[in-house]
């Protein structure tokens, strides 16, 4: 699944400064420091390696160096192909919107607002403007949240190529995607962030019909359930406030 960041500095220094480590992943947390440490503080290859080793010893749990110290060095090489992004909130416009509500099928209309916030997030990642991406068949039906079976997917992208929402081009076997309809120009309906990119199909249905609300934990949009209408998490992040609540006797 893509990884729409928008600010790695911030977000890697919110993780320090809370001493989190990605217990499930510990190469994510490894990476982050990696990169961190390389752009930020500037260190060089040994430095980066003792101060990785150190934070990973001091704040996630059953963590060996013998295990983990190619994977470091990996993390280390690679830093500097990384920058760190600082990317601007994504605005879409009333043109963009009546283009995707004019579709009339909320399958189509999610799968084409997921293309255009995602080309235009890239626009704003390289500040090219040239409204390209590069995104697989799975994940921008999953982005969307519409189950179309795996071989039938690029017969019922035809819409938006049939629409001019997608430009054709003749780079075969790719995941490129060309968005045919980024307008830049009209009023601004809607500003996208981060947290708004963790569910960019209920973005735009509460855009559209209301009815979704963010979730304290996280920030993403999760859909309000008229039974638990005080609810203030995603189910994600509900279970691991349930799990925190538990105590150990």
């Amino acid at each position: 699944m893509i990884n729409f960041k928008f600010d790695d500095k911030t977000d890697i220094e919110r993780k320090l400064l809370d001493n989190y480590a990605n217990q499930e992943n510990p190469e994510e947390t490894i990476r982050d420091l990696a990169r961190y440490n390389h752009h930020i503080l500037g260190m060089k290859k040994e430095d980066n390696y003792d101060a990785i080793l150190a934070y990973m010893k001091k704040n996630c749990r059953d963590f060996y160096e013998e295990q983990y110290f190619k994977t470091i060095y990996r993390n280390i090489a690679s830093a500097k192909k990384y920058k760190f992004r600082n990317v601007a909130p994504v605005k879409i416009t009333q043109v963009e919107m009546d283009k995707i509500i004019g579709l009339n099928d909320i399958r189509k209309e999610k799968i084409a607002f997921v293309l255009l916030a995602v080309a235009k997030y890239y626009n704003n990642v390289s500040h090219d403007n040239n409204d390209r991406m590069y995104m697989s068949m799975s994940d921008l039906f999953k982005l969307a949240r519409v189950a179309i079976p795996s071989k039938e997917r690029a017969k019922y992208l035809n819409f938006a190529y049939e629409n001019d929402m997608l430009v054709e081009h003749m780079f075969v076997g790719t995941n490129l995607k060309i968005v045919g309809f980024v307008d830049d120009d009209s009023e601004v309906v809607i500003t996208l962030g981060e947290d708004d990119y963790k569910e960019l199909a209920y973005t735009y249905l509460n855009y559209k019909n209301g009815g979704y609300k963010r979730c304290k934990g996280c920030g993403r949009w999760f859909k309000m359930c008229k039974s638990a209408p005080g609810r203030l998490y995603c189910k994600e992040c509900g279970a691991k406030d349930k799990t925190s609540e538990l105590k150990v006797i």
